[in-house]
């Protein structure tokens, strides 16, 4: 995709400006009505302070009970007890999160009924395990959670997003039947004016093409008319979780982080690439965006259209025909392909972590990590230091230039223990790493939407691809082995000689990096 680093790209629209002010005269209109509750009711003072002191005690005893992440907790414990009664109310309106409303339901009814549609293919967990006994347990794994694997899949793995957009737009050009796209966040721009003027004319043509992307992640640059162009060309859309219905619990709510591609069933994308100029690099304002993607085609792709599936039956009521949508094998894949996913609805059992650790658990020789923010909770820092101390070279990749910069804060502030430990840290000097990579031993290697931070883990609905065997752990590895030669590599003496002012700012933000 030819580069064209003239072309500004869209700024904020006015219906975004709009959603955006709603949101925030409704935030404004529950703090203002707080502060006039107080103030009418200073004349109890020493009865209302004695129930605030209450509500606090309840609201921490009622974390600690939780079963959600002892770090993500403790972070909203040590709120409450730092902002009194103001921490309570962050709390009630934005830490208890949204697993009780209409949608988190109907997502996990509909998402529960995963194993009746993804029957695991006949001989390919025993072929798997005799060719591969080291990645037997994890794969295993995948199988009990409703995740199979594949054989009979040609994987192909691409190292920038330009050159996944390439790849995509000449399949979409080829398809026949129907066209499944969701992604976390839609920029305007070249890229998708590129996308849509093929969405328009296929389904111009006839076929069933379908759109979900986050309201949360595109709010600043979607609006009404945006939505309504979409709609002429054909697309059927579906926002979600729009903000306005559940303003009340903004901050942490759940968002679809996920991106899917699919083309007739046939052929699936997935990765850190969402639609927008900055991943085509494009737009450079982070630099050189490093972003990553796989294209699966047969068998395996058939997972990737029905996590799409369900999640638009979750949004719409629509029962969807699985049975049309199975691909044909094919018959030149190397190696097993496991896609799988997660989100909030599998809390306190995450999927995605738990690929992560058994990888990096399970590694004898290498294991290779990208990632843009390393906030880590303390069962994965243990994996990382143990697999460290034990021999296992690991390598972490995190941007050098930063998106938000107290997040990379709170990612440096990891760092100094990892290295202690002995695991190799390396800053993307060219820009900005939004690549979500880890690969073991150069044999296995998973690649998709997972971060490794708290959202992800908890909060966010996520995809990813486990790979054994096949072209694409050793390409995963090959790549980030080139990566590293364009890093600056964090050394333990000058991470202790770091500013005092980030010495006096990281270990407070990191008290709260669950809430990032």
């Amino acid at each position: 995709m030819p580069a064209d680093r003239r072309a500004p790209r869209s700024g904020l629209t006015l219906g975004a400006v709009l959603r955006m002010a709603f949101v925030a005269l409704l935030l404004s209109m529950q703090l203002l009505l707080l502060v006039a509750s107080v103030r009418l009711l200073r004349q109890h003072a020493v009865a209302l302070y004695t129930l605030l002191e209450l509500g606090c005690s309840v609201a921490i005893v009622a974390l600690v009970s939780e079963h959600e992440d002892a770090a993500y907790r403790y972070a909203w414990v040590v709120c409450v007890l730092l902002l009194g009664v103001f921490g309570l109310v962050l709390y009630l309106l934005w830490g208890r999160g949204t697993r009780r409303n209409r949608l988190s339901r109907r997502i996990r009814e509909v998402f529960g009924r995963r194993r009746e549609v993804l029957v695991p293919p006949p001989g390919v967990a025993e072929r798997l395990e005799a060719g591969f006994p080291d990645a037997q347990r994890l794969s295993g794994y995948l199988a009990r959670e409703g995740f199979p694997a594949y054989d009979a899949t040609c994987a192909r793995y691409f190292p920038l997003g330009e050159q996944m957009f390439d790849a995509l737009c000449e399949d979409l050009e080829r398809a026949q039947r129907f066209i499944y796209l969701e992604f976390f966040m839609v920029f305007e721009g070249q890229v998708y004016e590129r996308l849509l003027d093929i969405l328009a004319r296929k389904a111009a043509q006839g076929l069933d093409v379908r759109l979900i992307y986050d309201d949360l992640g595109s709010i600043v640059t979607t609006s009404r008319p945006f939505l309504e162009r979409l709609e002429r060309a054909g697309v059927r859309v579906v926002i979600f979780n729009p903000v306005h219905r559940y303003v009340h619990q903004l901050y942490l709510n759940y968002r679809d982080h996920r991106k899917i591609a699919s083309i007739d069933g046939q052929v699936c994308y997935t990765g850190g690439v969402n639609i927008g100029d900055e991943y085509a690099n494009l737009y450079p304002k982070h630099g050189h965006w490093k972003d990553t993607a796989v294209r699966l085609e047969g068998a395996g792709a058939y997972s990737l259209t029905v996590f799409f599936l369900q999640m638009w039956q979750a949004c719409t009521g629509e029962e969807p025909d699985f049975a049309a949508c199975r691909p044909s094998p094919c018959a030149a894949g190397e190696g097993y392909v496991q896609p799988y996913e997660d989100g909030p609805y599998n809390n306190p059992n995450n999927t995605a972590e738990n690929v992560y650790r058994q990888l990096i658990g399970g590694a004898r020789r290498s294991v290779y990590i990208t990632t843009p923010y390393l906030v880590l909770d303390e069962t994965l820092f243990s994996d990382l230091c143990m697999a460290a101390r034990s021999g296992v070279d690991v390598r972490i990749v995190i941007p050098g230039i930063p998106d938000h910069w107290y997040v990379q804060q709170v990612s440096l502030s990891f760092a100094g223990p990892l290295l202690q430990s002995g695991v190799r840290i390396y800053r993307y000097t060219p820009g900005f790493i939004h690549a979500k990579l880890c690969v073991a031993d150069g044999q296995r290697a998973t690649v998709g939407t997972v971060n490794l931070d708290y959202r992800s883990f908890y909060l966010h609905y996520e995809d990813g691809v486990l790979f054994t065997g096949g072209p694409v752990p050793g390409a995963v590895e090959a790549d980030i082995l080139q990566t590293l030669s364009r890093c600056e590599e964090l050394r333990y003496d000058a991470w202790r000689r770091r500013p005092a002012l980030q010495k006096a700012v990281q270990p407070l933000l990191r008290i709260f990096a669950p809430m990032m």
